[in-house]
């Protein structure tokens, strides 16, 4: 088949392959080949968030003040501050709503434990919920043998209804079809 489409000359199907690669390699490039400090600048980048535009970090915002902000994270982190130090210069200016992820202290502690904590109590009311609802039999309680008896003579009593209107002989649609039949020669 492939002789067909590329005939005998290979050399297409060698550059091909050898772009293929070269695209796959380079959309997979790591990040090792970054320094350090320009990791620990973008990994800041991520934390912060920018407050003009809530909800988006200083690495996706594209409005000025983030720009300037992750600027002034990397002058800082080639001064050689901690990550925690640069976080605080942020939080001092625009207050504790620039950290992406809140601190794990004080009021700020509640945020952390309480969605865990919710998840968990849910897995559990689900639990019960399920394990009640495996356990309820359809008879609402009453034994089995009754159950089944009263429906039987339920349907019992439906049957014999139902056989008797039918032994009558006079079934309601013959004479519906009767009425029509009339119809049709009167009309």
């Amino acid at each position: 088949m492939f002789q067909r489409i590329w005939g005998r000359n290979k050399t297409p199907l060698l550059i091909l392959t050898v772009v293929a690669m070269a695209i796959f390699t380079a959309c997979t490039m790591s990040s090792s080949l970054l320094s350090e400090d320009q990791q620990r600048a973008q990994s800041l980048d991520k934390s912060l968030i920018c407050p003009v535009c809530p909800g988006e970090t200083i690495d996706r915002s594209q409005v000025i003040l983030a720009k300037q902000m992750q600027v002034i994270v990397r002058e800082q982190v080639q001064e050689g501050c901690s990550d925690a130090q640069i976080r605080q210069f942020f939080v001092e200016r625009y207050g504790e709503r620039v950290l992406a992820a809140p601190s794990k202290e004080g009021l700020n502690l509640v945020m952390w434990i309480v969605p865990p904590a919710g998840f968990l109590l849910g897995l559990i009311v689900l639990y019960a919920i399920t394990k009640s609802m495996v356990r309820r039999t359809p008879d609402m309680g009453f034994p089995t043998s009754v159950v089944s008896s009263n429906q039987d003579s339920g349907i019992e009593r439906y049957l014999k209804l139902v056989d008797k209107e039918l032994s009558k002989g006079d079934d309601p649609l013959d004479s519906l079809e009767r009425n029509d039949v009339k119809e049709d020669r009167n009309g």
